[in-house]
């Protein structure tokens, strides 16, 4: 840590930007460096890291099951529906359009959305610590779930901030080159608020909170993964307290209540918000660059079977034509043929996963994808803050780990 003095919002965003999670080591580092963060910490660790009074204990000890136990099929609707459901958005895609990281940073920026999900889906994520003599929480207590959602948490009041920031004449946001370009971008971008109103709502972060709950299931569902309705609903409640940690408002996140709720205020945020944009379609093309050059280059003979076109025959599956047009990811006559059959087989391995004789089979084949292709880490081997990496969720990293004892 440096000497004692103010930081500015662009420090600390520099900071936050290059780790996974808000750590203790973090944390003592801005408290140390600038006594106005030391005391609105002590706020910030109540709201984050207190105990959530009204939050099931139960669900949210075995909330995460439908999730973990399908992981594969879990990661294909959170890359093909959730995201993709978020550059529908006209605002949404605006903000994630200026921000230049989805479609400039996707190699660290999915990785990043990945660890986040693994992050708050493990074991025992969101459950709290007692506070400490000074009434506040202490971070090195903190579960890897709640450090995530506290990252997150100042990253969106930064970007914020960042986007809602008025340079002017006198004030050269570039100085030295220290800035990175993305950020001067959203520091100039003269945001319209009457247009746009802020940027980050209450209303898009519950939408986005939907894209990982609601869709989700219903993603897994239509890829005939057993998930009824009491394991759904305790899923969803792990996402009300992960939004109630992020800063969404009660009324918003009594809709996380139960699944026909959730379904209600989704069809509500497409009503109103879906629209095809520049941001959106140039988003999803870089979506679906990334999986093809992360996933399907890694398939021996992709070429020749042509599953470089499967991203978008899953999304078109996945999120359905309105959706799917509305962001240009439309397959050709062909790849819509070709991928009724592809389309099949993966509901297939959907529905084999129900089968306990065959439930070791999704596990093989996740702890395939992850190391083969994406190079995940074990959930013990954490000595460093590399995102690009993401860790294994922890049920499986553990049953890996036997595997390669035996």
């Amino acid at each position: 840590a440096g000497e004692a003095g103010h930081m500015s919002p662009l420090e600390v965003a520099q900071l936050l930007s290059n780790t996974a999670r808000f750590g203790p080591k973090l944390f003592h580092d801005l408290c140390s460096r600038d006594p106005e963060i030391a005391d609105a910490m002590k706020v910030f660790l109540e709201a984050t890291q207190g105990k959530v009074e009204w939050a099931n204990k139960k669900d949210l000890k075995i909330g995460n099951h439908p999730f973990e136990e399908n992981a594969v099929l879990g990661f294909v609707s959170l890359g093909c529906a959730s995201l993709l459901e978020c550059y529908c958005w006209a605002i949404e895609a605006k903000v994630l359009g200026l921000t230049h990281q989805m479609s400039e940073h996707l190699e660290r920026r999915i990785p990043e959305t990945a660890q986040f999900v693994i992050d708050v889906m493990s074991d025992d994520a969101l459950f709290t610590y007692d506070y400490n003599h000074d009434g506040v929480c202490d971070p090195e207590e903190a579960p890897k779930g709640v450090q995530a959602i506290q990252k997150i948490r100042l990253m969106h009041s930064l970007m914020r901030w960042l986007i809602l920031y008025d340079p002017g004449e006198e004030d050269n946001a570039e100085g030295d080159g220290s800035v990175p370009p993305a950020w001067i971008h959203m520091m100039q971008c003269q945001w319209e608020i009457p247009v746009n109103g802020y940027p980050i709502s209450q209303a898009f972060l519950a939408g986005t909170l939907l894209t990982f709950s609601h869709v989700v299931l219903k993603g897994m569902r239509s890829m005939w993964v057993s998930v009824n309705k009491e394991h759904g609903e305790e899923y969803l409640h792990i996402w009300k307290v992960v939004g109630y940690k992020l800063g969404v408002d009660m009324d918003l996140l009594a809709y996380f209540d139960d699944e026909q709720s959730a379904a209600e205020l989704h069809t509500a945020m497409m009503d109103n918000f879906r629209a095809p944009t520049p941001e959106g379609v140039a988003l999803a093309m870089a979506l679906e660059r990334y999986m093809i050059r992360n996933i399907v280059d890694h398939i021996p003979g992709h070429r020749f079977f042509g599953m470089h076109k499967f991203p978008r025959i899953a999304m078109w599956h996945l999120v359905g034509p309105d959706t799917a047009r509305t962001v240009g990811m439309v397959p050709g006559l062909g790849g819509r043929t070709f991928g009724w059959v592809v389309w099949q087989g993966l509901r297939t391995v959907g529905f084999i996963s129900r089968l306990p004789v065959l439930k070791h089979l999704s596990l093989v084949i996740f702890a395939w994808l992850g190391r083969a292709m994406w190079g995940w880490r074990h959930a013990d081997d954490d000595h460093d803050h590399q995102v690009r990496r993401p860790q294994m969720p922890a049920s499986h990293a553990r049953r890996w780990k036997v595997k390669k004892r035996r």
